[in-house]
């Protein structure tokens, strides 16, 4: 996929992604994670990283960069940023890279 620098990120269907991210975390992280993440905690147990790893998996959003003919959901870079920032102000863990 090109990289287009100046896609936009504020379109009508982003708004809508953005919203759907929202809900989405708002519904699904547990606050046990949430508390951890929000106290900044630098050991976050590989459970914990695990079960909110197959919470995003659950929803397509594990790896979202992943071409879908790899199972990914192969998102734009617009899209990727406003994955990546909502679970930043959720104090979601960032999806694991492998």
């Amino acid at each position: 996929m090109p990289i287009n620098i100046d896609s936009p990120i504020d379109t009508p269907e982003l708004r809508k992604f953005r919203d759907e991210v929202r809900a989405f975390v708002a519904k699904e992280l547990p606050a046990d994670i949430r508390a951890k993440v929000a106290a900044e905690r630098m050991d976050m147990p590989k459970e914990d990283q695990r079960r909110w790893h197959r919470i995003l998996r659950s929803r397509g959003w594990a790896c979202p960069a992943w071409p879908k003919q790899y199972g990914g959901p192969e998102m734009s870079l617009p899209e990727q940023y406003i994955l990546e920032r909502e679970l930043a102000l959720a104090d979601a863990p960032r999806p694991m890279i492998y």
